[in-house]
């Protein structure tokens, strides 16, 4: 018959880890703390290749959506813009020769400030408008 003092014996003996078993344990967990903690590649960048995707013509270098290159389906990507107010835009832009400021989708009298003073962070004017009949 096994006794209590012999069992915790054996689960003691059992628990009791070598110095290089140990290291091994630690190697192994800064691995995966390395592996988990590794910053992503930046946006744009595939990590397979390295290489930067395709931009759409639409976003500038700083990642925002120009205002007077976006057309109406990437304005409809900004928070609170459906197709009536990105097409409202458009024709902003149209009527007005393009942006030459953000501040100026504030002159578009049909999109309420509370929407604009939400996507003011996501846009800009970086190219010059050129009108393509498009």
């Amino acid at each position: 018959m096994m006794t209590f003092g012999h069992r915790l014996r054996l689960v003691r003996d059992f628990l009791t880890v070598s110095r290089a078993e140990a290291l091994i344990l630690a190697l192994a967990a800064l691995t995966a703390a390395a592996l988990l903690l590794r910053p992503s590649p930046a946006p744009g960048v595939t990590a397979e290749t390295g290489s930067s995707a395709a931009r759409p013509e639409y976003l500038a270098s700083s990642g925002l959506i120009d205002l007077n290159s976006a057309g109406v389906e990437a304005l409809e990507l900004l928070p609170g813009i459906g197709p009536v107010r990105a097409a409202d835009i458009a024709a902003y832009r149209e009527e007005y020769g393009g942006f030459r400021s953000v501040w100026e989708l504030y002159a578009i009298e049909s999109i309420p400030v509370s929407v604009l003073d939400g996507i003011i962070d996501y846009v800009c004017v970086e190219d010059s408008y050129e009108d393509t009949g498009s």
